[in-house]
């Protein structure tokens, strides 16, 4: 009732999703992000309902619609919400090549969507705004012509309500400015041309967010979204590997393929400046970052291996391109950076990168899973004979007039040592080529922020044991990484089966 003794009847609309899912992405998220939107936004509803009177109830008055439009954006609405629960599908989508048989000539795509009962209604209300009957009756001539709210899947019925929810009080979702999601609204005398703008203008015009638009903080219950009952990952099921396919405009050269090893762990892990909620100590991000105050793990090398790895020809020999990208973790992937690791879609675009690294290189998703899985062509549970595939480097240097040969063999057991403490096989270590090689010469063997002059020697090997070597975490077969930035791509081994 205001202050004239008038009753004020709230506006307030009804949505059921019919086939009980949601598809719809924030203005905030990429779509390869898999966060779905909700509660659903006063933009997206404004914008639809825009769209059903240009295709479906064209004879209401131009000015009746800009004043309805005026009217709903005087205020953030409340939301009564029922439990959703996310979900998400993966569909690899055909390039435009993909008719010309080009490898690979697809894209993944995420299906982000939140799952609803059938039958549960989404209520959203305007506390203090009364429309008029002419403005009333548009509105809900609008609604009952929607059929569906975000993506076309997200088939939906809406109505206006009378009165009967006004008197519920409990259970209202409402603005707060501590809130812990942030939804889109209009701003008080948005303009339906502000309404109407597409995705395409607003990259023309270099904008983020729409013009004539804010962000609101609302407060979510905790059971609002919840996630799906699920076990606790154990150290069994934890995901120790995810593979990349790396397709950038011109080809990594597998000369520098440390440079995209970098360039992957930029993605994921960022700089502190940027990730400074990310990175604190002990949280999933930090621990990728090797820090072994994290990991503690000392030498044992448990913690993040950020690979590369080449295309072979079918004789196992290098054909001189980087094809896949890889994380590996040993000791298993933090579970909240699952997510993070899921959502790299490019190489990170750096004003000052080296030559050789290609910028904006573009990352598909193709698995995540145990590492004899994710690399199945570089582990072996019987394998007892392993060839480099990649250089192995070492900071040490020879001794005058002794073998190079007995060299390698010393710091291939040290390596070993350092890797399994427990014990490895006996193994004896053929000098495939050194140092002074052109096959190992012609490698980038420093970080991006090293100059030249830290360059390792390098060595291509082949090593035979007299067993197989032992198995890692879940007694599954691990592959063969020795020697200095084993970290980073390098001594990587490849086996040669029986």
């Amino acid at each position: 009732m205001d202050r004239w003794g008038e009753v004020t009847v709230p506006t307030q609309v009804a949505l059921r999703f019919v086939t009980g899912k949601y598809h719809a992405n924030g203005w905030d998220h990429a779509l390869n992000e898999g966060i779905s939107e909700w509660p659903p936004s006063p933009w997206r509803l404004l914008r639809a309902l825009i769209s059903v009177w240009h295709t479906r109830c064209d004879d209401i008055p131009e000015e009746m619609i800009d004043d309805l439009l005026t009217g709903l954006a005087t205020e953030p609405p409340e939301y009564l919400l029922p439990a959703a629960r996310p979900s998400q599908t993966r569909h690899y989508m055909p390039n435009p090549d993909f008719l010309e048989g080009v490898k690979h000539s697809t894209s993944l795509q995420l299906d982000p969507r939140l799952n609803l009962d059938g039958e549960a209604e989404v209520v959203i209300r305007w506390p203090n705004l009364t429309l008029p009957a002419g403005q009333r009756d548009a509105l809900e001539r609008l609604l009952r012509k929607l059929p569906y709210l975000g993506r076309a899947e997200s088939r939906c019925e809406a109505w206006l309500l009378s009165d009967e929810h006004s008197q519920q009080e409990k259970g209202w979702v409402r603005p707060s400015e501590t809130g812990n999601t942030q939804v889109l609204v209009p701003e008080p005398g948005v303009t339906r041309k502000q309404l109407e703008t597409s995705s395409l203008e607003m990259r023309k015009a270099r904008l983020r967010y729409p013009s004539g638009s804010r962000w609101v903080r609302y407060e979510l219950p905790g059971e609002a979204l919840s996630a799906p009952a699920h076990c606790e990952v154990n150290d069994l099921l934890r995901p120790t590997t995810v593979r990349w396919r790396l397709e950038p405009t011109a080809p990594f050269r597998v000369e520098d393929g440390i440079l995209a090893a970098h360039g992957l762990r930029g993605r994921i892990l960022g700089t502190k400046k940027e990730n400074t909620d990310l990175r604190e100590q002990g949280s999933g991000v930090e621990a990728l970052a090797g820090h072994h105050g994290v990991f503690d793990d000392g030498p044992q090398h448990r913690h993040s291996h950020w690979l590369w790895l080449p295309t072979l020809g079918a004789g196992g020999e290098l054909t001189g391109q980087v094809e896949d990208l890889v994380l590996w973790v040993p000791d298993g992937i933090p579970a909240d950076t699952l997510s993070r690791l899921a959502g790299a879609r490019y190489l990170p675009r750096w004003s000052n990168a080296p030559k050789g690294y290609r910028s904006g290189a573009e990352l598909h998703l193709q698995l995540m899973g145990p590492v004899d899985t994710v690399m199945h062509e570089y582990t072996s549970a019987d394998a007892t004979t392993w060839v480099s595939v990649t250089p192995f480097l070492t900071d040490r240097f020879p001794k005058q007039n002794k073998p190079r040969e007995e060299f390698a063999q010393k710091l291939v057991e040290r390596e070993l040592g350092f890797r399994h403490p427990g014990g490895t096989p006996p193994v004896r270590v053929k000098l495939l080529a050194d140092w002074e090689n052109r096959d190992v010469v012609r490698f980038r063997r420093y970080r991006w922020n090293e100059s030249m002059a830290r360059r390792r020697r390098g060595m291509l090997l082949r090593l035979d044991f007299d067993e197989p070597l032992p198995k890692g975490l879940g007694e599954r077969p691990e592959p063969l990484v020795l020697g200095s930035l084993s970290h980073f791509g390098f001594g990587l081994f490849r086996p040669v089966e029986r």
